[in-house]
């Protein structure tokens, strides 16, 4: 059965754009030759690379890096302190602060105690504390850029380039690959150096 993907809009760092990966790739793709290989690459590049900049670490959800309206939840600490699991806030729609998870409106922190700090990092409560407890808070946020950065599409273009050249050779540097959720894992140590050092720069560090 043919492979058929639809590439994640929500989340891919350099869109529906075939025509640019194709004319990165330098390659004599004509009309829709390999295109539902070129849409998975985007996707897995993409995800991939969104666990990357949450510091990469074992079942590290991915980062929310392209601009989005977006609904978490948090386990309270006692600090005044929350982290965002995306790269940038924009804005702050609603935080609720609530132990029994109904999160109704008397449970609503007043939006001007709340403060983005940091380049969009965190989100700090502003005269007060967010309670201990297990999902207690409950976070509706606009994150992400648009559009992403230029340096960060072009390190995901040079990561295509060197999973489609390995793809079409001998398949080195991949460890596994999913169809199913787009996923793929690839060893760090072999990615090319401009897309670690752009990356890293990018990369989640509270």
């Amino acid at each position: 059965m043919a492979l058929s993907v639809t590439v994640d809009t929500d989340h891919n760092l350099l869109d529906d754009d075939l025509d640019l990966v194709k004319s990165y790739l330098g390659e004599s793709l004509t009309g829709s030759d390999e295109d539902e290989l070129l849409k998975f690459l985007i996707n897995s590049v993409s995800f991939w690379a969104r666990r990357y900049l949450n510091n990469f670490g074992a079942g590290t959800v991915p980062l929310q890096v392209k601009k989005k309206a977006i609904t978490e939840y948090y386990d309270g600490d006692g600090s005044s302190i929350l982290l965002p699991n995306s790269i940038r806030v924009n804005t702050i729609s609603n935080i609720y602060d609530d132990l029994d998870r109904a999160y109704g409106a008397d449970t609503e922190i007043d939006s001007s105690d709340l403060v983005i700090i940091n380049n969009g990092t965190q989100i700090k409560y502003d005269g007060g504390v967010f309670l201990k407890g297990y999902q207690n808070i409950k976070a509706v946020l606009n994150c992400g850029y648009d559009p992403i950065p230029w340096d960060m599409q072009q390190a995901a273009l040079v990561t295509m380039a060197f999973l489609y050249k390995e793809y079409k050779e001998s398949r080195w540097g991949i460890t596994t690959r999913n169809i199913a959720d787009g996923s793929m894992s690839i060893e760090t140590s072999k990615l090319p150096k401009e897309t670690r050092e752009t990356w890293d720069f990018f990369v989640k560090k509270w």
